[in-house]
């Protein structure tokens, strides 16, 4: 699963995402923590759904189908 986050490339992202039925994706202060060295892979959620809720620094994605 760490693939998920540390990936850069969108359709490995997203054939994994669909693999493990993924609708939602939570990015917040221990998945930037823990994947700080690919921090700009997590940009990608933003390419791949809409921000449904944000607190703080932690963003919950709803992604596209």
């Amino acid at each position: 699963m760490d693939t998920i986050y540390t990936s850069t490339d969108l359709a490995r992202t997203k054939d994994l995402l669909a693999k493990y039925n993924v609708d939602y994706v939570y990015v917040g202060d221990a998945e930037k923590q823990l994947y700080q060295a690919n921090a700009g892979a997590l940009g990608k959620f933003a390419q791949l759904g809409i921000p449904v809720y944000t607190a703080g620094n932690s963003v919950l994605y709803k992604l596209n189908p």
